[in-house]
C-alpha cells in the first residue's frame, strides 16, 4: 500500500464512488463501501466527510442494528437543519479492494429522523485512521493509526 519515510502508512485501498447509488442525489464526493454484519445488505456506501462530527447512518440502518435515540442529548447542525439524537459506539469495517479491510470502533450519532445518507465523520472515525485520497485513480487508502511512522 502506501509508505511514509519507508514505514507502512496504509494497509488497504478501495476504489471510491462519486455518489451513493442508493440516494437520488448526484452530489459528487468520496463514497466508500462499509460493512456492518448485522444488516441485510453485503455493504453500504458512506461519504467520507471530515466536516461531519461523527458517523451518521440512515435511520433504517440504525433500526436494523437495533439502535434508537431514546434520548436527545446531542444536537448536530446539518445541511438539513438541527438534528437531535444520541451517541453510540458501533464497529464499522472499511472494505478493501486490495490489502486489508479495517474495522473501527466508531462513534455514531443516532438520529431517528436521518434519511440523507451515511457519513463517516471526523470525531470517532476518521481521527482513528490514516487515510489518503487519490482523485486521479479514484482510490481511498486507509490503515491503522497505530502503525509506526
Amino acid at each position: 500500500m502506501l509508505k511514509l519515510n519507508g514505514e507502512v502508512f496504509t494497509s488497504g485501498v478501495a476504489t471510491y464512488s462519486d455518489d451513493d447509488p442508493s440516494l437520488n442525489s448526484k452530489q459528487t464526493s468520496v463514497h466508500v463501501r462499509i460493512y456492518l454484519p448485522e444488516i441485510r445488505q453485503k455493504f453500504l456506501y458512506a461519504k467520507i466527510d471530515p466536516a461531519t462530527s461523527w458517523v451518521i447512518l440512515n435511520s433504517d440502518i440504525n433500526e436494523q442494528l437495533g439502535l434508537r435515540a431514546y434520548s436527545n442529548d446531542i444536537t448536530l447542525q446539518t445541511a438539513a437543519g438541527k438534528m437531535r439524537g444520541c451517541l453510540e459506539r458501533w464497529p464499522i469495517t472499511l472494505i478493501a479492494d486490495k490489502g486489508d479491510a479495517l474495522k473501527i470502533d466508531a462513534t455514531l450519532f443516532v438520529c431517528n429522523e436521518w434519511t440523507r445518507g451515511n457519513f463517516l465523520g471526523y470525531s470517532g472515525f476518521l481521527e482513528r485512521i490514516r487515510f489518503a485520497v487519490d482523485p486521479h485513480y479514484r482510490k481511498f487508502y486507509f490503515g491503522q493509526i497505530s502503525q509506526k511512522v
